[in-house]
């Protein structure tokens, strides 16, 4: 099984943001770091065996409460994997493994503060239909078929990415589901930049930032 976190979750009720807390990030003040890796915070273990079977993947959007101490004191879903079994397995193991270096206010002082995320699950070895799934709930993302020589053995599925453009030219790429080779991950990042462009509408609005999700797929030239 492949899971990758990019930050935690919970199934209580997501709390209204204080403003306060907005305020001191606008002010100089620092938000809470993931201490360690955060990849290492669910493992494949987890993956829950009903869930495994039935083949549910899915991505959840979280906020995890973090205390000055850089402790998770409450999580909370913000988004639903669209399966019950898939978000009830996670907030108890983040509260027990996840680890901060606390916020700090605008004078260096720890502070509590909140930190938001997106959590995925895939089945190891579901293939390009699992994938498409998954990416299908983060927005249609944009397809790139990208040949190479030959592919290594680690490759185990297409990268799924976020880009954000402006305009119609992208101008930065993050990996958010790699493909299991980090060389082919920061080789479809570099693809995408290259070749992905959205329409351009700077005759019609003023250009601004849009994020897209970009799944980049490999394959054995002939």
């Amino acid at each position: 099984m492949l899971l990758v976190l990019l930050a935690a979750l919970a199934m209580q009720p997501a709390p209204a943001v204080q403003d306060a807390k907005n305020a001191r990030s606008a002010e100089g003040g620092s938000k809470p770091v993931p201490r360690g890796m955060p990849q290492n915070w669910i493992t494949d273990r987890d993956y829950p065996m009903g869930s495994r079977q039935r083949r549910e993947v899915g991505a959840v959007a979280f906020r995890v409460d973090v205390d000055a101490k850089g402790e998770p004191a409450a999580c909370h879903i913000l988004g639903t994997s669209g399966y019950e079994m898939l978000d009830l397995a996670i907030c108890p193991l983040l509260m027990k493994r996840a680890h901060f270096a606390p916020a700090t206010d605008v004078a260096g002082k720890p502070v509590a503060d909140f930190y938001d995320g997106r959590f995925f699950w895939l089945i190891p070895g579901g293939g390009h239909a699992d994938l498409n799934k998954l990416a299908a709930e983060v927005g249609r993302p944009l397809p790139l078929i990208v040949g190479r020589p030959e592919l290594p053995g680690s490759y185990a599925h297409p990268a799924l990415l976020r880009v954000v453009f402006f305009g119609s030219k992208p101008r930065s790429c993050n990996v958010e589901l790699g493909t299991g080779d980090a060389a082919l991950d920061v080789v479809a990042c570099e693809q995408t930049m290259a070749k992905i462009a959205m329409p351009d509408l700077s005759t019609q609005i003023r250009p601004r930032p849009d994020s897209r999700m970009v799944i980049v797929g490999f394959e054995a030239a002939k």
